[in-house]
């Protein structure tokens, strides 16, 4: 329940290729903390995180950088009171692994201390101008979060998505819950040189991916809430494995009110 403080201070992992899906030493993980502040702070090279934060919370990072991380750049587990302003989370993947390499992530739920703790969730999410560029799956990822607003960011170049946040199901106690999401004036612009070179196994793209959704498997455990996309601009969208610039999920299950307003989509780059 301590605090910490980090100011202009930059941190390099050795990064040496492991793979994430086994390895999972990030650069700088802080957990159970009622104040974190990082400003100014610069982290690259994480075999699996570039900063992970668990089970925290009032975490506040400003004008930082996450970069060439295997998993993700900045990765949120189970924090409440979170605020992302001015960051970079870039360039984040791992070769011969499509489908993870995160810029902005917040986990879904999961019991805490692992396995046999209570159940938590991240809460009160604010994304603000933070840019997260050619990142290998999604550059802002929630999988979990009550409370979410992504606004004022610009992505360019992903695999899968430029920003996701869909609550499905998942295992038990694992499950990816998003409730009351606000998508606002972002600005998203495909690249399909680079996409050329990074295509997913999953083999298609959407520019932004929202709602409630049953995975196939499992549905979600509650409603979606309000969540909206409003005022978004997505271009470059005139690549083959582009299914969709917004796609709003509205499961069969769970009740949430989706709305899309006002956002533009352009076949070119302007």
């Amino acid at each position: 329940n301590g605090s910490v403080e980090m100011r202009g201070i930059t941190l390099m992992g050795t990064n040496t290729n492991k793979n994430p899906t086994y390895n999972f030493l990030s650069v700088l993980q802080i957990t159970n903390c009622s104040n974190i502040t990082l400003d100014k702070v610069h982290i690259s090279g994480g075999i699996y995180a570039g900063f992970q934060a668990i089970n925290d919370s009032n975490l506040t990072i400003t004008d930082c950088s996450f970069t060439n991380n295997n998993y993700a750049g900045l990765l949120v587990r189970g924090t409440k009171h979170i605020r992302f302003t001015n960051c970079i989370g870039s360039y984040n993947g791992y070769t011969g692994i499509t489908h993870i390499g995160y810029g902005i992530s917040c986990s879904g739920r999961f019991p805490y201390p692992y396995t046999v703790g209570a159940v938590i969730d991240n809460e009160d999410i604010i994304i603000e101008g933070c840019t997260a560029n050619y990142n290998s799956a999604n550059g802002i990822d929630i999988h979990g979060g009550i409370g979410v607003k992504i606004i004022h960011n610009f992505i360019r170049g992903f695999a899968y998505a430029a920003i996701s946040a869909v609550n499905v199901g998942g295992a038990t106690n694992y499950e990816k819950v998003i409730k009351d999401v606000l998508i606002e004036s972002n600005t998203i612009k495909n690249d399909a040189t680079w996409y050329s070179g990074h295509v997913s196994d999953i083999g298609q793209q959407t520019g932004i991916m929202f709602g409630s959704a049953n995975d196939g498997v499992t549905v979600p455990i509650g409603d979606g809430g309000i969540q909206e996309v409003i005022h978004n601009h997505i271009s470059q969208i005139n690549t083959p494995d582009l299914k969709f610039a917004i796609l709003g999920f509205t499961s069969s299950t769970k009740s949430n009110t989706i709305r899309i307003t006002d956002n533009t989509i352009a076949d070119t780059s302007a």
